[in-house]
């Protein structure tokens, strides 16, 4: 089966069978992690990332989106916070601002992989196919090795 954004979405048909069961058997970022973090710096922007992709697996939205947001304001410039924040946008449905967040984390590292494999995923989840797989061709023409295209593909 094949499933478009527009058809369907199976990221919301995962998430909410599998949210109780994770917060059921998850000890969760809190137990000691946050503090640990926050011990570096409360002003770097990276323990901010950190924790809220430590929240985003705990499928803790709100602490999530709050840690991504300070680092973010910490360091606008921070590629793999954008990255991330645009993960966490695809998974809460917001399509358009996780393309320009996938978009803004590949301008600050055009030469991210990842980055640019982040965008062929946002621009598949809006809609744009030939533009996501146009993004997957030029991911392969650097690393043709590279596995989450070849994931990305299949997906388109």
């Amino acid at each position: 089966m094949h499933l478009h954004a527009s058809g369907g979405n199976l990221l919301f048909v995962v998430v909410p069978v599998l949210v109780p069961f994770f917060q059921r058997h998850s000890t969760g970022p809190r137990d000691g992690l946050g503090d640990d973090v926050f011990r570096c710096d409360e002003l770097l922007a990276e323990p901010h990332t950190s924790l809220g992709h430590a929240y985003f697996h705990e499928f803790n939205w709100p602490a999530a989106a709050r840690e991504f947001k300070r680092g973010l304001e910490l360091n606008a410039n921070y590629a793999i916070g954008h990255f991330y924040f645009a993960n966490y946008l695809l998974a809460m449905g917001q399509f358009q601002d996780a393309l320009a967040e996938a978009r803004h984390a590949k301008a600050l590292d055009p030469i991210s992989l990842p980055a640019r494999s982040n965008t062929a995923s946002a621009l598949y989840y809006c809609g744009q196919y030939d533009l996501a797989v146009e993004q997957c061709l030029q991911v392969l023409e650097i690393d043709p090795k590279f596995a989450r295209t070849y994931e990305d593909l299949g997906r388109i």
